[in-house]
C-alpha cells in the first residue's frame, strides 16, 4: 500500500457506493453522527428548533459525566477525518457526511491534517465490520482537493464552476496521477486495491438528486434528515441512554446529581437533574459537576434555577471557600451513603446539591 508524501497536509478522498436501505441508513447514522455523542454538542446549536435541543430535553444523552459520557461514546464510531454531521450541519454545502438521508453514498472532500494511510484503512476496516451491508469504494489521493464539491442553487460546483461528473469525467483524468489506491468496502471487510476511478461513475448521483437530498429540513435548524428520521433518532437515543444507565446501575454505584432551589414561592422552587455519575471518588465527581454545571444549568426550564445559574457558576469559580469546594476536600463518596441513599449539600441562597444513589 502506497503512503502519503511527507509534505501532504491534506489528502483528498472520493467515496461512492451502493445506496443503503432506509433502515441501514438510520443504523449508520445512530453510530456515526457527531450530534449523538454525549456531552459534545449541547454547547452549540441549542436553538429552540434544533435537533440537539430535542436531544437535550427529551433524553439523558447530555446528562452523563464523570467518565460515563466517555464510556457511552465508546459504542460509537466517530472519526475526525470522516465526519457524519447531518443533524446539525452548518456547512454551506449542506450535510457534511459521506452519505445522505436516503442512503446515497457520495463524498468528495479532504482528510487531515497530515493523515496516515494506515489509519484510514484501519478505520474503514472497523466500519466495514460494524456494518457488513456496506458496499462502497474509496479512492485516496496524495493531494488536497482544492475545492470540495458542494451543491449551491441546484448544481454541483467546483471552483465556482458547475460540474457534470456523470457526462464529463475529465475531472477524474486530472486527479488520476495523484491517486494512491482504492479501498473496497464490502461483505464486512475493507480491502486495498489498485487505483480505479471508473468504479465511481455508476454510483455518481445526478445533480437534481443531490440537490434534493442536500436541502435542509425546514422544521429543524441546520438539519438534513426528514422529520420521521429525527423522531426515530430521538426515541432510539432515549432508549439507548436509558438502557446504558440501567446497565451501569446494575454493575456499579450510579449517582444522580440534582440541583434543588428551595423558595417560599412554590412557583420559584424546583429540582433540576444535572447529570449522572459512577461513584469512584468525590474529586472526580465534583470536578465534573463543577465543569458540567457551567453550561448545563443554562439549559434548564426552571426559571429560578436558570436565574441563579450565573451567580452559582461565578461562586464556584471565584470562591475557593465555597461549600462545594470544602465538601470536595473533606468527604469521600463511599461514606456518603452508609446510612441514607440520598445526601443533600446545602449551598447558599436556598440552593442545594442533592446526590442520590440509584439502586438496581
Amino acid at each position: 500500500m502506497k503512503n502519503f508524501s511527507e509534505n501532504t497536509k491534506w489528502a483528498g478522498v472520493l467515496i461512492t457506493g451502493k445506496k443503503m436501505a432506509s433502515s441501514q441508513t438510520l443504523d449508520v447514522m445512530m453510530k456515526l453522527d457527531l450530534s449523538l455523542r454525549s456531552g459534545f454538542h449541547i454547547h452549540f446549536n441549542s436553538k429552540a428548533n434544533s435537533v440537539t435541543k430535542r436531544l437535550s430535553e427529551e433524553t439523558k444523552l447530555h446528562k452523563l459525566f464523570d467518565g460515563l459520557a466517555h464510556e457511552y461514546n465508546q459504542s460509537l464510531m466517530l472519526h475526525e477525518d470522516f465526519y457524519v454531521d447531518m443533524l446539525r450541519s452548518s456547512w454551506i454545502g449542506g450535510a457534511n457526511s459521506w452519505f445522505l438521508k436516503d442512503g446515497t453514498i457520495f463524498h468528495h472532500s479532504n482528510v487531515g491534517k497530515y493523515p496516515s494511510t494506515s489509519d484510514i484503512v484501519s478505520y474503514w476496516k472497523n466500519v466495514a465490520k460494524m456494518f457488513p451491508f456496506l458496499e462502497l469504494n474509496i479512492t485516496v489521493f496524495d493531494c488536497e482537493l482544492i475545492s470540495v464539491l458542494c451543491i449551491i442553487g441546484g448544481q454541483i460546483f467546483l471552483d465556482d464552476q458547475p460540474l457534470d461528473l456523470v457526462n464529463d469525467s475529465s475531472y477524474f483524468d486530472e486527479l488520476k496521477q495523484f491517486a494512491l489506491f482504492n479501498l473496497n468496502v464490502s461483505n464486512g471487510a475493507a480491502v486495498v486495491e489498485d487505483v480505479d476511478l471508473n468504479v465511481h461513475l455508476e454510483n455518481m448521483p445526478i445533480p437534481e438528486q443531490f440537490f434534493a437530498l442536500a436541502t435542509p429540513n425546514p422544521n429543524y435548524e441546520d438539519c438534513y434528515v426528514d422529520d420521521e428520521q429525527v423522531e426515530y433518532i430521538v426515541q432510539q437515543t432515549k432508549k439507548q441512554v436509558d438502557e446504558f444507565l440501567d446497565k451501569q446501575k446494575a454493575q456499579s454505584k450510579l449517582i444522580k446529581v440534582c440541583v434543588e432551589h428551595n423558595a417560599n414561592d412554590a412557583e420559584m422552587a424546583g429540582v433540576e437533574v444535572v447529570g449522572y455519575s459512577c461513584v469512584t471518588c468525590s474529586q472526580s465527581l465534583f470536578k465534573e459537576f463543577i465543569d458540567f454545571s457551567r453550561y448545563q444549568l443554562d439549559n434548564t426550564d426552571l426559571k429560578s434555577l436558570h436565574d441563579f445559574a450565573f451567580k452559582f457558576k461565578m461562586d464556584l469559580e471565584e470562591n475557593k471557600n465555597h461549600p462545594v469546594h470544602q465538601f470536595l476536600k473533606t468527604e469521600t463518596l463511599k461514606d456518603l451513603f452508609k446510612e441514607n441513599k440520598q445526601y443533600k449539600l446545602d449551598l447558599t441562597d436556598g440552593l442545594s446539591v442533592v446526590f442520590e444513589l440509584c439502586e438496581p
